[in-house]
């Protein structure tokens, strides 16, 4: 499972690395990745259906209780079978699609990446992986959505998904981290199977962390935003994370999580809220959009607010309904999205209203899309149908609230039946527009991967029994108290009844509702009020806000910045100290001073004072030379003969450099204002003041208790390091990773260095580098 995780980064960086005629030749091999990769879930589809999930595990971090688990049950497969099953679908589509682009390696790479953390995620056991999968799915696509970096809109929007899927991120990593803290491990199964009593906050701090999480990165409403402004990306792009992906990331989160917190009301009503207005409000939306992928964008949206609906809704029917829902929209909206971008491909646009008559020249794509607007309708015999049956079986065994909850249900699947046949019909009927009639009927490679998912779509419906034993396994995995069996039919009944309305009602709407340019325009009057909007105006505020902090606290001033970060460091030590009893002082224990001591004190002291009112940039580096080399005797004299050596070294060296600096520079003059210097002496005497009483109470604590750690290193230093000086094994081994860093910091600062001291810049560059 390892290997087959990270072999989609591994491949990511050789598509990377390929350039050129071997991509436009040997493209069309990159889609054995995925599916090998769906072979290989596939294998594990039997064992899994059974009642055995599968479990990996291989030690990372074992010390921090991080490690690469990973777990695959019924959920976790539904979700690796459409990831890689729709991604082969993608891979091939992209072939045809994309031929001829000139970074079509990168785009390889960077689609690769984004299955591989896809994978990651939903297989994911432990909390911290899941979360590097989860953010890595947001790098992964903001370099998808911004692949037109020479489009200032791409660049856009690509910034705006990664900022409110990152922030979802941080929330995300909070609730790692909180549920670690409280469960005392990051093994997702443990945490589902804890029977550990919390108080009342913690869960619900638990929820809002995961709501916040997951609401982002599922575009529910208000954050919804992000997602039709994704559609800048290629359509490939389009397809995969809309379909099979990124925003499912965040109902797989809910649907994981569902068996632990179902127990609670809140859960369930915040859940019904938030998914009710989602779906409702984006359906809405896809009556004002003319283009074909904002269309499908915001059915999309109303979709996945229709799986949190359901979540929320819970119980047998609600639950298998979701995991049936999943599984259709991911084919129709991905046969959708392909047959749009065959469209935009070969008629040169998205605009249904500019659109009419392509089934003369492309009967096949007519055929196409038909197929996958009568399973978005939730016609008979697809598998649409079947979902939107369970979905209103599910909001009629609510109780009490069963009529207005279905009511929203036949409302929103309404309106997705009119954006189906709008994207799936639409361009393919009626009077062919003059500037159409160059349109050519697209080659197989661009076809047959839409093709293919259609069929599925009507095949699923026509056997339900091949998708039946998944749904319900992956249903008992999210909470589903039975298993429930999918069939066709189900009698003449109540739920018959109202599909059979949605489907009159979607259809009449289909044929009623005209859409022009001027009704977006209309609903544009009201962006201001949208959350975008806010989000916006939001973010210009932070722009400001930043661009103020800079001027007051980064304004280029070496001095100003040592200001500001002693003003914080008084801050925090004034919190640290005031908090504590002052009793501790009543234990420092004064010994008798050498003669040494009290020469090496006022060495100190005399060189500090020289150096603070000395009016000679020379004298005063040499007062900070004997303060410094007085330091090195204080190391003397307590038995730290190696710390006194580097310590001589690093003063030499530096009063050698300042000398060498300072010395051609002008004469010494006093500059700064007398207030100014009243500030900074009284800054300095109150952070020396908090720095000699942090100082007295470090010293009472390591008097009248051992450090653990001192102890450990003395224990371990010789038998694990094998090293007798204590400090230096410190720095080579037990802090050999961060010594590692600075040692790296330091080789960076070096290399840029010599790159500045070697740089050669042409005369007519020079006033742009300056």
């Amino acid at each position: 499972m390892l290997l087959a995780t990270l072999s989609s980064f591994v491949m990511a960086f050789v598509f990377g690395l390929t350039k050129g005629r071997v991509v436009e030749k040997f493209s069309s091999w990159f889609t054995i990745l995925p599916l090998g990769l769906f072979v290989y879930f596939l294998s594990h589809a039997a064992t899994v259906i059974a009642g055995s999930p599968q479990r990996f595990d291989f030690a990372w971090i074992p010390s921090f209780g991080v490690n690469l688990s990973f777990y695959i049950d019924g959920l976790a497969l539904l979700f690796l079978l459409l990831i890689t099953g729709i991604g082969t679908l993608v891979f091939a589509y992209t072939h045809g699609y994309m031929h001829g682009d000139k970074k079509l390696h990168r785009f390889y790479s960077y689609l690769t990446v984004f299955m591989g953390a896809m994978i990651g995620l939903v297989s994911s056991d432990n909390l911290i992986t899941l979360f590097i999968f989860w953010e890595l799915t947001s790098i992964s696509s903001f370099l998808l959505i911004g692949y037109k970096n020479n489009d200032p809109a791409s660049r856009k929007s690509a910034i705006v998904a990664l900022a409110v899927t990152g922030l979802g991120g941080l929330f995300l990593l909070g609730f790692a981290i909180f549920a670690g803290l409280t469960f005392d491990t990051f093994s997702i199964q443990e945490i589902l199977n804890s029977e550990q009593a919390l108080n009342t906050w913690t869960p619900l701090i638990l929820m809002i962390l995961l709501f916040a999480a997951s609401f982002t990165k599922s575009a529910q409403f208000p954050f919804h935003f992000w997602l039709p402004g994704a559609m800048k990306a290629p359509t490939p792009v389009s397809t995969y994370l809309h379909s099979a992906t990124m925003v499912k990331a965040g109902i797989y989160l809910l649907l994981r999580f569902n068996p632990y917190f179902e127990s609670y009301e809140v859960w369930h009503w915040t859940l019904l809220a938030f998914g009710g207005v989602t779906m409702l409000y984006a359906a809405v939306q896809t009556l004002f959009h003319v283009d074909m992928k904002s269309i499908l964008a915001y059915s999309t949206i109303s979709a996945l607010g229709i799986i949190v609906f359901l979540i929320g809704v819970g119980g047998t029917y609600a639950l298998t309904a979701a995991v049936a829902f999943i599984l259709a929209h991911a084919l129709y909206k991905a046969t959708l999205f392909m047959v749009t971008g065959i469209v935009d491909h070969q008629a040169g646009t998205r605009d249904i209203t500019a659109l009419g008559g392509l089934g003369k020249v492309m009967p096949i794509i007519m055929g196409i899309g038909i197929l996958a607007a009568l399973s978005n309708a939730g016609t008979p015999p697809f598998f649409g149908f079947i979902a939107k049956d369970l979905v209103y079986e599910g909001t009629l065994n609510h109780g009490s609230w069963e009529i207005a909850l279905t009511g929203i249900a036949i409302l929103t699947n309404v309106l997705l039946i009119y954006a189906g046949f709008a994207v799936g019909l639409k361009p393919f009927i009626g009077k062919t527009n003059a500037t159409l009639d160059a349109v050519k009927a697209p080659k197989f490679n661009l076809w047959w991967p839409p093709a293919l998912t259609a069929i599925l779509g009507l095949l699923f419906g026509l056997m339900p029994f091949l998708a039946d034993g998944l749904a319900g396994v992956t249903a008992l995995a999210i909470g589903s108290e039975q298993t429930l069996h999918i069939k066709l039919w189900h009698g003449f009944n109540t739920v018959l009844v109202l599909s059979l309305i949605t489907l009159a009602l979607g259809i009449g709407l289909y044929f009623f509702w005209k859409p022009n340019s001027k009704k977006t325009s209309q609903i544009e009057r009201f962006y201001v009020l949208s959350p975008q909007g806010v989000f916006e105006k939001i973010y210009g505020l932070f722009g400001q806000m930043s661009l103020y902090l800079t001027r007051v606290a980064q304004n280029g001033y070496l001095r100003n910045y040592v200001l500001m970060i002693v003003l914080a460091l008084i801050v925090a030590m004034s919190v640290h100290v005031f908090n504590r009893r002052w009793d501790y002082l009543d234990n420092v224990v004064f010994t008798s001073l050498t003669m040494n001591e009290i020469a090496l004190s006022l060495i100190l002291v005399i060189s500090t004072i020289f150096t603070v009112f000395s009016k000679s940039r020379l004298a005063a580096i040499a007062g900070l030379g004997v303060l410094g080399y007085a330091v090195c005797f204080v190391f003397v004299f307590y038995s730290a003969p190696d710390l006194a050596l580097t310590q001589f070294s690093i003063d030499t060296l530096t009063v050698i450099l300042f000398v060498l600096v300072l010395y051609n520079l002008p004469p010494y003059l006093r500059l700064s204002e007398p207030k100014r210097r009243y500030r900074d002496l009284g800054i300095a005497g109150i952070f020396g003041v908090l720095m000699t009483l942090v100082t007295l109470e470090a010293y009472v604590e390591s008097t009248q208790r051992r450090s653990n750690l001192a102890y450990y290193f003395n224990e371990n230093a010789y038998t694990l390091a094998k090293g007798k000086n204590i400090v230096n094994v410190i720095l080579v081994d037990f802090r050999g990773a961060d010594t590692l860093i600075e040692t790296a910091v330091l080789a960076i600062s070096a290399i840029g260095v010599f790159g500045l001291i070697k740089l050669r810049i042409k005369e007519n560059n020079k006033a742009h580098v300056s």
